[in-house]
């Protein structure tokens, strides 16, 4: 007798459904952030900034989520950040050209606005992808990725829909590029958060900078410089110090001695109701 295969129909309601609405009006939220942040940010500021995402990715995965991390891999998430931020780095004292003249950033408001809007960002993305993260393990775990994805997708496409308007915009073959590989993104991060979690996804996102720096020299003339280096190698070990196994092991350490902790809280606590 072959056992029917889940489908995500068996459990689907409407009303179950309207949760994908949350994580996806986020989505939409960060995008239009990121567009209004990269108009009033250079390229290596806005990418300096936003690293911030990954300190409230590790603190929401643990609230929402109950994802227990060691010190150590704290440590790691801080200096991955950190790396990252290394790695944007430019030698330039810290001007921006408005086409004149070189001034202080301090005089530019459109500076701070862009980096109050990739903390905001920040957090935005860190929400969005715990909720999503929720919703693939934990609502219905059975349910194809596809399934799921189609329900964040729907809803997706309707609150973005409401700011589409006729003849706005002209789509061209790069545009259209641009739209499916966003989408095959967006499918292959669904499956890295089924089989891992959002912090895991965070890292990769960290090397997948890094390694387009790399391939930036090649084919856009893009130079490297020495804090990219230094950056490079703070973010190598806070992969090593995240995923070394001997996070394993402080992590059981610390679940053995809850539970003998509990166990003696337990035994002190029928000694004291047993009769003198």
């Amino acid at each position: 007798c072959r056992t029917r295969e889940h489908s995500g129909l068996e459990r689907f309601t409407f009303l179950r459904s309207t949760a994908y609405a949350l994580p996806a009006a986020i989505f939409i939220a960060q995008n239009l952030l990121q567009f209004y942040a990269m108009a009033r940010l250079a390229p290596p500021d806005f990418q300096l900034w936003s690293c911030f995402k990954l300190l409230p990715t590790g603190l929401l995965h643990y609230v929402v989520l109950g994802r227990r991390r060691t010190r150590v891999q704290w440590v790691a998430l801080v200096l991955l950040a950190a790396g990252l931020a290394t790695t944007t780095l430019q030698a330039n004292g810290g001007d921006i050209d408005d086409g004149s003249v070189l001034v202080p950033r301090r005089r530019y408001s459109r500076y701070y606005t862009g980096v109050a809007l990739l903390l905001v960002n920040g957090c935005l993305s860190a929400a969005s992808g715990t909720i999503n993260e929720w919703l693939i393990k934990f609502q219905d775990p059975n349910a194809p990725l596809m399934f799921t994805n189609m329900q964040l997708y729907a809803y997706g496409t309707m609150v973005s829909s409401s700011g589409l308007r006729p003849g706005a915009g002209d789509w061209d073959a790069l545009s259209l590029t641009i739209v499916v590989v966003n989408a095959l993104t967006g499918l292959s991060i669904s499956l890295v958060l089924k089989l891992t979690d959002n912090v895991t996804k965070s890292f990769a996102s960290s090397a997948s900078v890094i390694l387009a720096a790399v391939a930036s020299t090649a084919c856009c003339g893009y130079e490297l410089t020495n804090a990219f280096g230094i950056g490079t190698v703070v973010v190598g070990c806070a992969f090593h110090l995240f995923f070394s196994s001997e996070n394993e092991r402080i992590e059981r350490d610390a679940v053995r001695e809850a539970e003998e902790a509990r166990a003696r809280s337990e035994a002190e606590a029928e000694e004291s109701t047993d009769p003198a």
